[in-house]
């Protein structure tokens, strides 16, 4: 139920229009000093032009400093307003490179005849009849370079949607527009009579589709670490489709590199080998009271003097509006972003050797945040984020986009990131 409303409410998975909204950006800074402050109930504002995300359009940013702990705002003019990063910086810059892909034979040679599984087990699939159903192959592969076909019946009476797919993301958005995006998924619509080839390279990224031997089609999906093994997947099925890994021979021979989805490049007879997927380095972070969620922390190898520390859920646990207690330990310089797709009462508290830069918040008042310290940064944004799960939102939300808007505002790469659907506690080590 979460995921579809995720998806229809667009607003709050969509970045260039949701970070930069009319409202703009409001920067503010720590607790009020108790002297010489401009009377917080008769604030001065000044307003100027930045430019937006898109390029098309200026955003107005609303220049206040002073935030008491009621989030009641006073004014001081001298903090400039915010703008885009100018020199680009991401997380991913620490990652490794992808090797280029392996080339796509166009077009595929009609095959041989033979069978060329050289291992046992899930090697065949034919799902339940005329369902509106997801189905995954026990097999899974997080690297090398793979191929598979799936045979449509003469006469169907539905659409297909076939391709491959990584935790967490399940099959059923195989048939969803994000699928254009770089996510652990990629899924190609096929109807009438075809024979539909696959052929994923999971060491580069991209995965191809053919028609009948003809590439129509090629796709990008993400290997950001905590996308788990892909898949071989599909949706949405019809009497007499069949999944064939190479235990029948294949219609078209595989792309040149390519070795069936069922084989074991290592030894032949034995069972057929499927990898497991592997977990995102987690970060130092504690989240308490989230009712039965789980969530999910990740550490990148960022080297930035400053860490970025992103902290996002749906909600308080305690409801709309409710507590979210943020406890700071971390001796490294910290920008901490907030964001609660509710409102929220975030509440920090910082050890005595924590070291706060800059506090973002996303979300409109009455969303609050207390325990600034004076001389502070806190910027607010009025659009809150849905996104809350590495390394993408099972909810249809872009947690990717999320990030890179936020590396985007804060002009830092970033090093920790915490998400939960609900919480009460967080504790940042």
């Amino acid at each position: 139920m979460r995921a579809a409303w995720c998806l229809a409410l667009l607003g709050g998975c969509s970045f260039e229009n949701a970070l930069h909204g009319k409202e703009g950006d409001e920067v503010l800074s720590g607790d009020a000093p108790s002297d010489g402050s401009p009377d917080p109930e008769e604030p001065e504002v000044t307003e100027s032009e930045v430019p937006g995300d898109t390029g098309s359009s200026v955003d107005t940013a609303v220049v206040e400093t002073g935030v008491v702990d009621s989030g009641t705002p006073v004014v001081d003019t001298s903090v400039p307003p915010g703008s885009s990063c100018l020199v680009p910086v991401s997380w991913r810059d620490s990652l490794p490179p992808l090797p280029a892909p392996v080339a796509l034979q166009n077009p595929l040679p009609i095959g041989a005849g033979l069978a060329l599984t050289n291992c046992t087990g899930a090697a065949t699939a034919s799902p339940p009849s005329r369902v509106f159903g997801t189905f995954s192959s026990s097999i899974a592969h997080n690297g090398g370079q793979w191929y598979f076909e799936v045979v449509l019946p003469a006469a169907p009476s539905r659409n297909l949607y076939a391709g491959v797919r990584a935790a967490p993301i399940e099959e059923s958005y195989l048939s969803y527009p994000f699928t254009t995006q770089s996510w652990a998924m990629a899924g190609f619509q096929v109807g009438g009579y075809v024979v539909v080839g696959i052929a994923a390279d999971l060491d580069a990224g991209t995965v191809g589709y053919y028609e009948n031997g003809a590439l129509v089609d090629q796709a990008d999906v993400s290997l950001d670490p905590g996308v788990g093994a892909f898949h071989a997947a599909g949706q949405d099925f019809d009497d007499g489709v069949t999944f064939n890994f190479g235990a029948d021979p294949f219609q078209y021979d595989p792309p040149a590199g390519y070795s069936p989805w069922a084989f074991d490049p290592a030894s032949a007879g034995g069972a057929c080998p499927t990898d497991p997927d592997v977990p995102a380095p987690p970060a130092p972070v504690t989240m308490a009271d989230t009712v039965g969620y789980v969530p999910t922390t990740y550490l990148t190898d960022a080297t930035d003097p400053i860490d970025l520390v992103m902290v996002t859920a749906y909600d308080p646990s305690a409801g709309v509006s409710g507590p979210i207690d943020v406890t700071l330990r971390r001796a490294t310089p910290v920008v901490l972003v907030l964001s609660s797709y509710t409102d929220a009462e975030w509440n920090l508290t910082l050890d005595p050797a924590a070291d706060l830069r800059g506090v973002w918040v996303y979300g409109g008042p009455p969303t609050v945040v207390n325990g600034v310290p004076a001389g502070v940064p806190l910027t607010r944004n009025p659009n809150p984020w849905a996104a809350h799960q590495w390394p993408h939102h099972t909810g249809g939300c872009d947690t990717q986009g999320a990030v890179d808007a936020a590396e985007r505002d804060t002009c830092l790469p970033l090093k920790v990131f915490a998400g939960v659907y609900a919480v009460g506690r967080v504790t940042i080590d």
